[in-house]
């Protein structure tokens, strides 16, 4: 078979010879050769194409930097609240009062309420102090 079918006819007799005398004719995709002008404007495209898409891989990065900045703080929130739902305690920082009760010491925070989670058994530096819990020697004074 020949490169061309039938380069002596124009484009348009051509394609009616073609579409006429063909065994078959299928819709399928194909490769066809470039031009050298074709080529050119092609590599053209492609390195636009290329830079465009560096500039967006860049304002990318910059978002997803901002929006793992901005996502920080509300994770820790989840895990902080996470916690808390699971535990039912919050955590907090502030100062509690020991107090020693027989041998264990119980502490209060500023609103008066026991702290559960601290009630432990006392140290024996704690059980060598004096409280007011603690019942205070006789002089033989009292009335």
């Amino acid at each position: 078979m020949d490169k061309h079918f039938m380069p002596e006819e124009t484009p348009e007799s051509r394609l009616d010879l073609l579409d006429s005398n063909a065994t078959i004719v299928v819709n399928e995709k194909y490769f066809t050769r470039l031009s050298e002008e074709e080529l050119i404007n092609a590599r053209a495209a492609f390195t636009h194409n290329r830079l465009k898409m560096d500039d967006l891989e860049e304002a990318k990065k910059e978002y997803m930097a901002d929006f793992k900045e901005n996502m920080k703080p509300l994770q820790e929130i989840h895990h902080e609240l996470s916690a808390e739902v699971r535990k039912g305690f919050r955590e907090q920082e502030g100062r509690l009062y020991g107090f020693l009760e027989g041998n264990i010491m119980y502490f209060y925070d500023k609103k008066g309420e026991l702290i559960e989670t601290m009630t432990r058994p006392a140290t024996t530096s704690e059980l060598s102090q004096k409280t007011i819990f603690m019942e205070m020697p006789r002089t033989g004074t009292e009335g």
